[in-house]
């Protein structure tokens, strides 16, 4: 199910007609070339920097910006090589601007770029990364809005009406009081405990689970560590025989019952709606995916006896049978 906002471009253009006026044409051109400055200057270099090539998402991402950017793109893959070799090779390219997917080629750019932007996406916790706060670089989010991820919960299981989540103060305050209010908009009740480390999320989640119909595994890094820590998460709601969302792909294989996840080909189009429309002194940016893909497990389904609207299938990407 791809929800996509409208988006809206304007194009000016001036025609002047004389032999005085064509100091003016010149300026109308320049001022053209300053309104798209990375797509359409022939001097600009943009540089996509690929953490693996031989993860498709990272590719389905990275063939949808060529398709919007419309202006010559150079890629490099960091996949077989080490943080310092990625950027002394980012820093050879002297890119005008990056494009970074994907976490390890997220640090890399980060850190090699000078003063030219760089957009990341595809980083599962990217909060957690220090360079992401700097304001050259520009953030499209590894996850769908809480709002819309509680609407899909709600559509396809209707008498969930208590979802658990742990957060980490830290990371998560905001996050966490917009979805309590977005919940109560939709009649459910988010339940959030906060987590002061890793550790002592299990202890946590322990005592959430018998008071909830569901877990909410969202983004957060204190919570979600390493792969142990999200291992353990879900293991406990399936002894729980609680149904857990999510809001990526990658935890697919951890069993989660519903997965609102980004649309890759959107957040590509994303990338280089970015880029286009920066100009020096551009504030930070940092967006939500303008789409989403649904994966049902059926299998949890079927085994935790879940009452679930048959109609929602329709909006389903991807099963697990």
């Amino acid at each position: 199910m791809i929800f996509r906002p409208e988006m809206k471009n304007t194009f000016h253009r001036g025609f002047w007609i004389g032999r005085a006026s064509r100091f003016l044409i010149l300026g109308v051109m320049v001022a053209a070339g300053m309104s798209h400055p990375l797509a359409e200057s022939p001097s600009q270099k943009v540089l996509v920097v690929n953490s693996d090539r031989s993860v498709e998402k990272y590719n389905v991402a990275l063939r949808s910006f060529r398709e919007s950017f419309e202006g010559p793109v150079k890629e490099i893959d960091v996949s077989e090589i080490s943080e310092e070799a990625a950027r002394r090779m980012i820093r050879a390219e002297a890119p005008s601007a990056i494009y970074s997917i994907g976490t390890k080629a997220s640090v890399a750019a980060s850190k090699a770029t000078g003063s030219g932007p760089v957009v990341i996406s595809s980083v599962i916790n990217w909060n957690r990364l220090p360079a992401a706060k700097a304001n050259g670089v520009h953030v499209i989010a590894n996850e769908v809005p809480s709002v819309t991820q509680l609407t899909m919960f709600r559509y396809f299981f209707p008498k969930v009406r208590r979802i658990g989540v742990l957060y980490s103060r830290e990371f998560n305050r905001q996050w966490m009081s917009d979805a309590v209010a977005a919940g109560r908009d939709l009649g459910i009740e988010v339940v959030g405990v906060a987590v002061r480390s890793t550790g002592s999320a299990q202890d946590e989640l322990s005592r959430l689970l018998p008071k909830v119909d569901a877990l909410w595994v969202a983004s957060d890094p204190v919570v979600l560590a390493n792969e142990e820590a999200v291992r353990r998460v879900f293991a406990a709601a399936d002894d729980a025989r609680k149904p857990s969302f999510t809001y990526s792909s990658a935890f697919a294989e951890f069993g989660p019952t519903l997965i609102v996840a980004p649309d890759v080909p959107t957040i590509g189009r994303q990338a280089a709606g970015i880029l286009k429309s920066l100009k020096p002194g551009s504030p930070k940016e940092i967006q939500s995916p303008a789409g989403s893909e649904v994966t049902l497990n059926l299998r949890a389904v079927r085994e935790y006896r879940l009452e679930l609207n048959e109609e929602a299938r329709d909006s389903v990407n991807r099963f697990i049978h």
